[in-house]
């Protein structure tokens, strides 16, 4: 990738470059070249190199300048890294780049083990979650689900999976706060289980799409394997005029809360809202006793 520096083709918010990076091969034929159209001789260049992963930056400020080089840099400390180059005019790159010279296996293992804060990073929530979990295979640490990643005040989750329900009971649904702005509702699923429509046992959950504060969804359900798993929803214009159903992707996320023992409070996410508020959708979820 050659591009200029124009903050169009680098927005504030693009997980473009993150991407580019992340998907090169370990080749030196392979780079990801950022290059000024206004300074002769201005670039960045990125180059994956063994170790797997870890990265070597090349770049020159001005034509009169040495290129300059760092090795093992950790994924999203070049990302950063090149951000602050790029959009900062009177930035000292070589102070910038010899920061996170060599980071790459202490940032990976930090990272991985403790929660560190994403919201500064300019990632997405999406793109943050995927960094957040490639980081934790690579240190050999075990998955989640959900898989929290700390987002400013709060513990970020893409979807959530309750344990431990009655195998039968009540689901209630009830939307506490709506942004019109968007179609956002909630997936529910029980894997396994049903929900009663009249008197047909349904193998599906389904989903609660609220029009309204205080509107409500009332299931009666069954769960032999204790489980109920939730995850925000919004829908989109296909390219042939259709909708769709979409999640997880772009700003999409939620928090959720702990109201009492049966009810849990879910602080939603829309994809397009950024900077996230995690107030476009929020819903309680009751869970009811055992049926009789």
């Amino acid at each position: 990738m050659i591009t200029d520096f124009d903050d169009d083709v680098l927005p504030t918010a693009s997980d473009d470059l993150y991407i580019v990076m992340d998907s090169l091969p370990e080749s030196d034929s392979f780079t990801t070249t950022i290059q000024s159209v206004d300074v002769d001789g201005r670039f960045i260049q990125v180059i994956a190199r063994d170790p797997a992963e870890a990265l070597v930056i090349r770049y020159r400020q001005q034509r009169a300048d040495g290129i300059g080089q760092v090795a093992k840099v950790d994924i999203l400390a070049a990302y950063q890294a090149v951000l602050e180059c790029v959009r900062q005019d009177d930035v000292d790159w070589r102070r910038v780049f010899e920061a996170v010279d060599g980071g790459r296996d202490s940032a990976a293992v930090e990272w991985a083990q403790r929660s560190v804060d994403y919201e500064p990073t300019g990632l997405s929530v999406a793109m943050a979650m995927l960094d957040l979990a490639k980081r934790r295979q690579r240190a050999g640490l075990p998955g989640l689900v959900p898989l929290p990643m700390r987002w400013g005040h709060h513990e970020v989750i893409t979807g959530d999976t309750i344990r431990g329900i009655p195998a039968e009971g009540r689901l209630l649904l009830r939307a506490l706060t709506i942004d019109r702005r968007h179609r956002h509702g909630v997936e529910i699923r029980l894997p396994e289980g049903a929900v009663l429509e009249g008197s047909e046992w349904l193998p599906t959950g389904g989903y609660f799409w609220p029009d309204a504060a205080g509107e409500e969804l009332d299931l009666t359900y069954r769960s032999p394997r204790g489980l109920l798993q939730l995850s925000n929803v919004y829908t989109q214009v296909a390219g042939n005029g259709q909708e769709r159903v979409v999640r997880w992707d772009g700003y999409a996320g939620m928090w959720s809360e702990r109201a009492d023992e049966v009810t849990r409070v879910y602080h939603c996410n829309h994809s397009s809202t950024v900077p996230p508020t995690f107030d476009d959708l929020v819903f309680s979820v009751h869970v009811g006793g055992q049926l009789h």
